[in-house]
């Protein structure tokens, strides 16, 4: 039959939108975060706060509205 040609342009596998790819910032900031080399540093987990109180009624009824007439 015929012959398969290879394409003039080489195809790349892997699209790249930027030309200058940067890391994402969540990762970045996983990478230079401190390392943890004491003990009590170790152990420390998260900040425990009080609950918060709960929030007033957004809306207030303080009169009943007018007769219209």
């Amino acid at each position: 039959m015929f012959a398969l040609r290879a394409p003039a342009v080489p195809q790349r596998n892997v699209t790249v939108a930027a030309s200058q790819p940067k890391f994402k910032g969540a990762l970045k900031a996983r990478k230079l975060r401190p390392i943890k080399y004491n003990q009590s540093d170790k152990r420390h987990g998260p900040a425990k706060y009080e609950p918060l109180p709960t929030p007033p009624a957004e809306y207030k009824v303080t009169a009943k509205p007018a007769d219209k007439q």
